[in-house]
């Protein structure tokens, strides 16, 4: 078994390496797109490179998917359902967690503008919108299952915990309808904007259980106050383009090495936050960078929030009416 710096070494290795060579080309603000692979890749890995290979593929197949529905509210919310019951089937498998934040960063491309490359003005003109990004994507991924495995074999596995069906088709249900709602609202008013964060917001706080998903909203609303606060700092204090790129890129290694090593959550957000709002500003934007994606938590918090009093004052108003029953059964 490797030792733990030398799993942080190879950590390094794979997420850096490609990083580094797409910021030195004209495709620089698309280097957040690598990371797309890199995250499912990395989190099933340890289950075996047949998990991180359908992982990586299934993920890139819908950041080309969204590529394509971008233009249309109502196209949005349907591949918005598709995911939340896709991803409540893997429950019964016990993928959730992997499935969840997998499908989370092509998410957030949802609302965004379409794929354009400054100076590479024939990026933008046939399937090249849509090919680019999943190409990105398929790299960082092949990236990380060739050589991740190389370092990580000392990475215990996660346990899955697999859900009963009823439990699961529960959980998928109301992640459709959150991801449905939240994709057709925000297509139709906060096109072209980070807005789809409100998505990876519900795709990774949204659990089976309410009070898991209290808490997990609590230390998601914590850690992308914190983490967006210490990028717009950096970027006061540094506001060299160059610079807040590469701490962006150590932030997302970080965070990655957070999610392996099982630290708390909101730690976990407050890094990913940071190096999210670094590689999507540039400099003297990133504190409008930063106010989007705290904005899209807090309406992903309301929507979750929203849905968690509808369920449980069903639950609370069902032994009601059970109760209220049983004098009918008693004359039969």
């Amino acid at each position: 078994m490797l030792s733990t710096t030398a799993q942080v070494a190879g950590l390094v290795a794979v997420v850096s390496v490609p990083a580094a060579v797409v910021a030195l080309t004209p495709l620089a603000p698309a280097v957040a797109l690598l990371f797309v692979g890199v995250v499912p890749a990395f989190l099933a890995l340890p289950h075996g490179r047949r998990a991180a290979v359908v992982g990586v593929i299934a993920t890139s197949a819908l950041v080309g998917a969204v590529e394509l529905v971008k233009p249309w509210p109502l196209a949005a919310a349907a591949l918005m359902v598709l995911v939340g019951v896709v991803v409540g089937a893997t429950a019964a498998r016990g993928w959730q967690n992997t499935a969840a934040i997998s499908a989370g960063w092509p998410a957030t491309l949802l609302i965004a503008a379409p794929f354009r490359v400054e100076g590479l003005a024939w990026l933008a003109d046939g399937p090249w919108p849509v090919l680019a990004p999943i190409g990105l994507s398929l790299l960082g991924g092949a990236w990380t299952i060739l050589i991740g495995s190389l370092f990580l074999t000392g990475v215990p596995a996660s346990p899955l915990e697999a859900l009963d069906g009823r439990t699961a088709a529960r959980y998928g249900a109301g992640l459709a309808f959150l991801l449905g709602l939240a994709a057709y609202l925000t297509a139709t008013w906060f096109p072209g904007t980070m807005a789809g964060w409100v998505l990876l917001t519900i795709l990774v706080t949204v659990r089976p259980g309410a009070s898991e998903t209290k808490r997990r909203l609590l230390a998601r609303s914590a850690g992308t106050i914190a983490g967006g606060t210490a990028a717009a700092l950096l970027a006061l204090v540094l506001p060299i383009p160059m610079i807040l790129v590469l701490a962006g890129l150590v932030a997302m290694i970080v965070s990655i090495a957070i999610q392996l090593r099982g630290v708390h959550y909101a730690w976990y957000v407050t890094v990913l936050t940071a190096g999210v709002v670094l590689l999507n500003a540039r400099g003297e934007n990133v504190l409008p960078v930063e106010l989007q994606r705290v904005g899209s938590t807090a309406l992903g918090a309301v929507l979750i929030v929203a849905l968690i009093l509808v369920a449980e004052t069903a639950l609370r108003a069902r032994p009601f009416r059970l109760n209220h029953r049983r004098p009918d059964i008693r004359r039969q």
